[in-house]
């Protein structure tokens, strides 16, 4: 079953399929990872749509200060304090240590000690204000991503966690340590809990 023709295939269709092939255990694998991914993309669209209504009941209370011209929410990786945790000393760099050409240190680092409480990273919306963007003109000689590069993401519950971008699905798969064998490297990726989306940036022209 080609993957062009699986993606045309409905839920209903999918459904029916499982009862017409029902003694078929090769065929009932495409179809139950087909239909876990049609489910994560539904349930992906409905998560998407309650945050763009959230988010702009959130836009229409909010006040205009006059030197904000627009807001920009990034979802970044940031790393935050423990306040529940004792704190611990930590040395802080003042000034690194400055090496010549050959790499030999000419001048020592300086740093003092601080109390701090240990952190972690965690993934949260981090807002910008006034956030500068370029916009270029595309020309029709202008290189295009290649179809095959995709962009990775996690789905953990509500939240979707960046992998990367990889020049298509069965290099994400070789970096996730996932054994494709004989099935399609974007449904081993979808049934493994990975949203595969089309990469848009220019890493990988064509």
């Amino acid at each position: 079953m080609g993957d062009m023709l699986l993606d045309q295939l409905s839920k209903d269709q999918a459904l029916a399929m499982k009862e017409q092939f029902a003694g078929n255990e090769t065929i009932l694998t495409i179809l139950n990872a087909h239909l876990e991914k049609l489910d994560k993309i539904e349930t992906q669209a409905k998560a998407k749509a309650q945050f763009e209504t959230q988010i702009a009941k959130l836009a229409a209370k909010l006040p205009h200060p006059e030197d904000i011209h627009n807001i920009y929410l990034a979802w970044r990786e940031v790393e935050v304090e423990d306040t529940s945790q004792p704190q611990v000393e930590v040395d802080i760099v003042d000034q690194p240590a400055r090496l010549d050409n050959f790499g030999k240190v000419v001048e020592l680092a300086t740093s003092h000690k601080e109390m701090r409480y240990p952190s972690h990273k965690v993934f949260r919306w981090v807002v910008e204000t006034n956030k500068g963007f370029q916009v270029s003109k595309s020309t029709s000689t202008a290189p295009q991503a290649t179809k095959r590069a995709i962009t990775v993401k996690r789905i953990d519950g509500d939240n979707l966690i960046p992998v990367g971008n990889f020049p298509s699905a069965s290099k994400a798969c070789e970096y996730l340590k996932l054994t494709i064998g004989g099935d399609s490297a974007t449904r081993v990726l979808a049934r493994e809990g990975y949203l595969v989306q089309p990469y848009t940036g220019m890493d990988y022209t064509s």
